[in-house]
């Protein structure tokens, strides 16, 4: 969301510096882009790549990630595409829509997007429990639909499980020489 709002707040000032039409203004709109960049990389350049594959369950993350990946690149095609058409029609009010379109990111974000920090791959198959439209995100504290190991129940410990295991505590014949 702080990635969006500074998205969001650089096309709108580069739009402002951009309609007063004098040439030191559209140096200053041109640091604006610059700036864009910076917003871009701190949160939303990695995330086609990073968070479909960790809301997704392992049964079907590759074909999500390949759905994202799809979505992105069309979305930067169409970006590409319309932009000289937007410039060369409305000039400077082309960064007004892309502002209003940045701006729209903070809320959808907060209603529909969990928090995955934290939490295990067996965790992420349990974000969307809580069913609804937003899956359980716009009710749940700070997006965390899930609690890390939540879904185990009784206080299991897996990496305690499989040390045991591993160290032949639990009875078993693994790691053992016949």
């Amino acid at each position: 969301m702080f990635s969006a709002t500074g998205l969001s707040m650089c096309f709108a000032l580069a739009a402002g510096l951009l309609s007063t039409g004098r040439k030191s203004d559209a140096y200053g709109a041109t640091a604006m882009v610059f700036l864009f960049q910076i917003f871009l990389g701190i949160g939303y350049l990695p995330i086609p790549w990073f968070y479909p594959s960790e809301v997704t369950t392992t049964r079907i993350r590759s074909k999500g990630q390949a759905i994202a990946s799809f979505i992105n690149w069309m979305c930067v095609f169409t970006v590409v595409q319309i932009t000289p058409i937007a410039i060369a029609n409305i000039a400077w009010r082309t960064f007004i829509v892309f502002a209003v379109f940045c701006a729209l990111w903070v809320p959808i974000v907060y209603a529909f997007f969990p928090e995955t920090n934290g939490l295990e791959l067996e965790d992420v198959d349990h974000l969307f429990d809580k069913g609804g439209i937003t899956g359980g995100v716009w009710t749940s504290k700070g997006g965390k639909t899930v609690r890390r190991r939540e879904h185990m129940g009784r206080g299991e410990d897996i990496e305690g499980s499989l040390r045991a295991s591993r160290d032949g505590k639990d009875g078993s014949q693994v790691g053992k020489v016949w």
